[in-house]
């Protein structure tokens, strides 16, 4: 287990708003997916290959959609009005859920697991937005996201799934450094070199304990962060998707396009639509 999985963390914003009663979005499960409801009332239709199933859902339940790689369309009803929060969660953090090949799999059932769960509710409702512009290192986001997995682990089995933590990772207060000097040069970039000069260690052992920290590439971190920083933008319209690609560094619209596809199941204008949806 990386000792930092808040920093892969993704969430948006999903709702019915007056005068809409009905939202359908088409999205592919390429991560597991934590809803939490906020506020209302709602019918939600998942259909998949497997088929299609219809889920009630009330203030402060929670609903875990696993990942499995297939596209999903999702039918949100609701005649009250609903509010609710996605959560990305990277497959390999939890580990009870094997990912699953899209290709070699039996298709799953389409809904989720649901779980009326004070606490788990509670360390989500922790865990600061991006959407707001909040970053993934503010304080406690860590704590929430490592409690909201232990409590996931312990209603997913017979109690939790071990969590050691590799030593050979960076402190938090290094990580944290890190994070930030990538998140100051996501246009241009920040190379191997650039992180082993902060931390003081050759270019090939900062990044294997970049890797040991987050599980993830140098490069593949970055992309992520990228993404994490067009989500607010994206959400207000701040800027043309072509205009927010190379802000962020990216080569070319397709490529965000794919990189945006590949983390959240859903292109980036899709998205808006889906956030316009949500705004009324």
């Amino acid at each position: 287990m990386q000792p930092f999985p808040h920093l892969l963390w993704l969430d948006y914003p999903i709702a019915v708003a007056a005068p809409r009663i009905v939202v359908t979005h088409t999205i592919r499960h390429v991560s597991h997916r934590l809803l939490l409801v906020i506020e209302g009332h709602a019918t939600i239709e998942s259909s998949s290959p497997a088929g299609t199933v219809s889920t009630h859902w009330g203030p402060r339940s929670v609903g875990l959609f696993p990942c499995d790689c297939r596209p999903y369309t999702h039918t949100i009803t609701s005649a009250d009005g609903f509010q609710a929060r996605v959560f990305c969660v990277p497959t390999g953090q939890i580990p009870r859920l094997s990912p699953r090949s899209a290709v070699d799999a039996p298709a799953p059932e389409p809904g989720p697991c649901t779980f009326d769960d004070g606490p788990l509710t509670a360390f989500l409702d922790r865990i600061p937005s991006c959407c707001d512009g909040h970053t993934a290192e503010e304080d406690g986001a860590d704590v929430a996201v490592r409690r909201a997995l232990a409590r996931l682990d312990d209603l997913l089995g017979a109690g939790p799934a071990p969590r050691s933590i590799d030593g050979g990772a960076f402190p938090a207060s290094v990580m944290n450094d890190i994070v930030a000097l990538i998140d100051s040069h996501l246009r241009d970039g920040v190379s191997a070199a650039a992180i082993a000069d902060q931390v003081g260690l050759s270019p090939s052992h900062a990044a294997k304990k970049f890797r040991v920290s987050t599980g993830i590439s140098l490069e593949r971190f970055l992309n992520r962060r990228r993404v994490r920083r067009s989500l607010p933008l994206l959400r207000t319209g701040a800027l043309p998707v072509a205009e927010l690609s190379h802000a962020l560094g990216f080569s070319s619209q397709s490529h965000f396009t794919r990189v945006f596809s590949a983390a959240l199941g859903i292109p980036p204008k899709q998205f808006q639509r889906l956030q316009r949806d949500a705004r009324g």
